[in-house]
């Protein structure tokens, strides 16, 4: 992982089995490759997906095909992922871009980081639901996610407000995807969202794999 939280490589996988081999041989060189939930295998398959056939209080519940806010995988985990590897099968006729946004980097204000050490979110995880906040001294990662996290007291937007893509768009790394290519996120620092698509994008598809690190 380089300085900047992120990586994009190219591999030359040409189908749905040789991507996801890839991906999780390359997981598993960053620590342990974990499913998105228990009854999966640990590679997922992403797609567009409108809101009447999402799960509850994912990102394509409440925006369905539209642009994703910045966000952490996983932040309803009491320990979200160390690393999301993506790889691209079909980036799709939309031109939709993922959207990048290193949080070690940006030049928060005093306000700022009050908002996010000391704002109570509760955090949406069915029966396991708990309280949090975006983040804490101490703390290695960042906890975010518009679509899990209910702000507790009245600061709770002020403090989602703070990575809105508007306040960083000098800031924001674009992905523009293309088969083959493969992308590590480090999900504790860098925040990622999604950008509209242009067109109809039914045919795009990427695969991802979660990684737990060594060193949570």
């Amino acid at each position: 992982m380089n300085a900047r939280g992120w990586t994009l490589t190219e591999a030359h996988f040409t189908d749905e089995p040789a991507c996801a081999e890839h991906l999780r041989e390359l997981a598993a060189s960053l620590g342990v490759p974990v499913p998105a939930r228990r009854a999966e295998g640990t590679v997922s398959v992403l797609r567009p997906t409108a809101a009447g056939d999402a799960r509850p209080n994912s990102l394509s519940a409440r925006y369905s095909t539209g642009s994703f806010p910045f966000h952490a995988d996983t932040a309803h985990w009491i320990v979200p992922c160390r690393y999301i590897v993506l790889g691209c099968l079909d980036p799709g006729a939309g031109n939709r871009k993922t959207l990048l946004l290193d949080t070690a980097t940006i030049p928060l204000s005093d306000e700022q980081r009050q908002l996010l050490v000391s704002t109570p979110f509760r955090v949406v995880n069915g029966r396991k639901s708990f309280f949090s906040t975006i983040s804490k001294q101490g703390r290695s990662f960042v906890r975010y996610d518009p679509g899990c996290m209910r702000a507790a007291t009245g600061d709770g937007e002020r403090a989602l407000a703070v990575f809105a893509p508007c306040a960083w768009s000098d800031r924001v790394a674009e992905i523009c995807w293309q088969k083959g290519n493969v992308l590590v996120i480090d999900n504790w620092r860098v925040l990622h969202g999604r950008s509209d698509a242009k067109a109809s994008d039914p045919l795009r598809r990427l695969m991802r794999v979660y990684v737990r690190g060594g060193d949570e």
